[in-house]
Order: structure tokens, then sequence, then C-alpha cells
């Protein structure tokens, strides 16, 4: 996006899953913390909502686009094609989000990048993801906006069909 050049040098960190990666998730941070939030288990039963999990987390280890994850995950429970496009994508910017924050609290990846809300520019995004696009995190990698203080997307206060991510960008350090 255009905004994103004003900042210097648009150099994102690779996402990379790897097993320490994982591991950090599974044990210290979980990708899935507020997964079994009342409209998940409206839905589906906590065994679903386990193998949804596990679905993709092993989906996007072997770099499965939101297409194929949404195949895996109608082939896991039983939801419509529109809903299990949904998951994916939420989950996928779920664990996204999940993996900048880990990479970020790293104090070398701290010292040389910013975190970045990114939301879509058309006309389809809502006032409140639109509210976050450009932030720049504070020290602890939340960003501050009208869903009040987040990590990043989905925004809480509307996370279905959410377009939005969040980049790392490499800081100037010319000044």
């Amino acid at each position: 996006p255009a905004h994103i050049s004003k900042l210097t040098d648009q150099t994102n960190i690779p996402f990379k899953y790897n097993k320490e990666l994982l591991k950090t998730f599974n044990e210290e941070k979980s990708v899935f913390s507020g997964y079994y939030d009342k409209d998940v288990l409206d839905v589906f039963t906590k065994r679903e909502a386990d193998l949804i999990k596990r679905t993709v987390l092993t989906g996007k280890y072997s770099g499965q686009t939101d297409r194929q994850l949404q195949a895996a995950i109608r082939n896991a429970v039983n939801t419509t094609k529109n809903r299990a496009l949904n998951i994916a994508r939420q989950e996928s910017a779920r664990l996204e989000t999940a993996a900048n924050q880990i990479y970020y609290e790293n104090p070398e990846v701290n010292k040389l990048y910013n975190k970045v809300y990114i939301s879509e520019t058309d006309s389809r995004v809502r006032p409140e993801h639109k509210a976050y696009d450009g932030k720049i995190a504070d020290k602890d990698g939340y960003f501050d906006g009208p869903c009040g203080k987040i990590l990043g997307p989905p925004v809480p206060c509307s996370p279905w069909n959410c377009r939005c991510k969040t980049a790392l960008v490499k800081k100037d350090t010319s000044k």
C-alpha cells in the first residue's frame, strides 16, 4: 500500500513457520487464545474447534493459501464453503499477528523494525479497521484505536471477513 512507502525500506521480515515458532505458539503464547469464545462454540463443538485449530496450524506450516485451508477445514468439519473461508482468513490473520508479535518482542527485531497495521484501501473496509491503518505499534506491540488496544487483526469489534494484516517494516536508522 502507498501509505507504507512513507516508511523507510519497506522490508518485511519473512514470515516463517518453523518448529521453534510453533513450539512457542503451543507452549507459551497460544495463537488461538480466545478461540473457544461463545461465537465459535455456538457453531462448533470443542472437538471440532480443536480439529480446526490443528488443520489451520498444519496448513499454514505447509504453506497453504486461505483457499486451500478452506478445503481442508471443510474436510475436517461439516461447514459451508463460505464459513470455511471465513475461518481460514480469520485464523490465518490471527496466526500472522501472533507470529509478528513474537518476532517484535525479540529485542534485535524491535530495535530495527516497526510493527505496522495495514488495512485494505477499498470501499469495503470498515471504519474501525481503517482507523488502525498505518499505525505503528507501541513498544509492547499494541495498536490503539476504536476497538481499544489490540495486537493486530482480526479486529475484535468486527472480526469476520477481516483482510487486515500487520507487517514488520524496517525503521529509518539514518537519522
